[in-house]
């Protein structure tokens, strides 16, 4: 899966064309979702620690504890990473300065808000698809390949509920916790 944070729009300083903007967007996009996951950390480890009953070990809930206590650690290093990474520093710089230019953000509430690093993630996959005799764009990516990531996602997130028909090409996903 491409990292919508490796992009390889450089932020220009004197003129952001399209390009720069969506690849800034999605960059903060990916930002915003790391923030989000680590908000999650400390119910996680208490979670970990509230189901005590339902472990018939203490090694069992040494490994779900650690398991909750290394992704949220692990999680925030990411964090650090791209926070610190010199395309990040440069667009906030770029941020900064723009709104020294003008502060009226009202112009921002018409733009989306989600989304970005999907769309920076779809055009970068298109290297992966490749157009057959036919014409026809078909995906190199596998079947086996999509069933693996889906049986990864449901062991890391126990708490969604994940159906993947292989015919009709479509996952669902649920919160069981809502």
């Amino acid at each position: 899966m491409a990292n919508a944070l490796a992009t390889t729009a450089t932020l220009d300083e004197s003129n952001w064309g399209e390009a720069q903007c969506k690849a800034s967007l999605a960059r903060l996009e990916k930002l915003q979702d790391q923030v989000d996951t680590l908000r999650l950390t400390i119910p996680n480890i208490i979670h970990a620690l509230a189901a005590t009953k339902t472990y018939s070990s203490p090694e069992q809930l040494y490994r779900a504890l650690n398991h909750a206590i290394v992704g949220g650690s692990s999680a925030l290093v990411h964090l650090r990473t791209a926070w610190n990474d010199p395309q990040t520093n440069k667009l906030l710089e770029h941020v900064k300065r723009s709104y020294q230019e003008n502060a009226d953000l009202s112009a921002g509430a018409k733009i989306q808000r989600y989304g970005w690093a999907d769309e920076a993630e779809l055009e970068s996959d298109a290297a992966i698809v490749a157009p057959t005799q036919s014409g026809q764009a078909q995906s190199t990516i596998e079947e086996e390949d999509v069933g693996k990531t889906v049986d990864e996602y449901k062991q890391t997130n126990p708490t969604f509920k994940v159906n993947y028909d292989q015919q009709a090409h479509r996952i669902e996903a649920s919160n069981l916790n809502i």
